[in-house]
Order: C-alpha cells, then structure tokens, then sequence
C-alpha cells in the first residue's frame, strides 16, 4: 500500500465541507438572482447536492478500498471482485419478503 490516507480525506473532511459549501450557495443563490426561494426549497437543493455528492464519494471510496485491498494482498482488483462475488454466492439466502418473492441475490 502506498501510505496515503485519501480515503480519511474524503470521508471526514471533504465530504462535511461540500456539504456546507452547498448550503452556502443555496442560500447565496437564492439572494444573488431574487429567486424567492423559501426554506423547504432550499433544504431540497441542499439536500440533492449533498446526496448526489455523497453517492459519487461512496462509490469512488468503495473503489478505492477495493484497490487498496488488491495492492495489500498483491494481485488485481479484478481478482478481489471475483472472490466478493463468490463469498457472495455462499452466503445464506436473503428472506422472503412480505410479498412472497425473494430478495434477489447480492443485495
């Protein structure tokens, strides 16, 4: 592994910032251009920023840990996923759901 901490970053301090920055501009945006925006409004920008924002960090962390996992064991990200889809495989069978069906596998 290459020592780098860009996970603890992202996680615990990018993250919190693009939060609040987003709800600075909201807020900027709504007096800057005389939107007439009320507080529901803007929490729901906010809250779009921050969600859509917080998916791509996921994804990109979930990435990156499983790069990190490869670099540590010496092989290829590929070979991670194939062993996470076989542990996958021999896991226990979700439970049924209240509608009668399956919950599909890998979920």
């Amino acid at each position: 592994m290459d020592g780098s901490y860009i996970g603890r970053w992202i996680a615990f301090l990018a993250a919190p910032l693009i939060t609040l920055v987003s709800g600075f501009v909201a807020l900027k945006a709504n007096a800057w251009f005389g939107l007439n925006l009320n507080s529901a409004e803007v929490a729901a920008y906010v809250g779009g920023v921050v969600l859509s924002i917080g998916t791509a960090l996921g994804v990109w962390l979930h990435n990156r840990g499983k790069y990190e996992i490869a670099s540590l064991a010496h092989t290829d990200p590929a070979t991670i996923e194939a062993i996470e889809k076989l542990l996958e495989a021999k896991g226990p069978t979700p439970p049924a759901s209240p509608g009668g069906r399956a919950a599909p596998k890998g979920v």
